[in-house]
């Protein structure tokens, strides 16, 4: 499996990054992006099977994201709020994880994804 993460904090794009190396040794970082627009360009160069993303970012939401790259890949969000979790599940959202965002977490959100 391949992914991207999207992340504009550098401190809890390592962590999730260090979770997902853990959980799955296996699987593939394709590409980090820090904002909006770096990650339509990812999505519009990659091929991936799912996202790891943040909500808010540093130019906007990856709802803004969405409404520049159509896509139908599965989505884990990761975030500090918890006000956007209707809207994420519109958006082919799997999990909703609030920060700081625990093994546990991350690990039955990607045994969701897996089935």
């Amino acid at each position: 499996m391949k992914y991207i993460i999207i992340e504009d904090e550098r401190l809890a794009y390592e962590a999730l990054k260090r979770l997902m190396e853990r959980l799955r040794p296996d699987w593939q970082l394709a590409g980090r992006a820090y904002d909006v627009s770096e990650g339509a360009r990812l999505l519009r160069e990659k091929d991936v099977d799912f996202l790891l993303s943040d909500i808010r970012l540093s130019d906007g939401t990856c709802f803004d994201l969405f409404d520049q790259v159509d896509t139908d890949l599965p989505v884990i969000f990761t975030t500090a709020y918890n006000n956007f979790a209707a809207e994420a599940f519109r958006q082919n959202g799997i999990d909703y994880l609030l920060k700081p965002i625990g093994e546990a977490d991350l690990g039955a959100a990607l045994l969701k994804l897996e089935q």
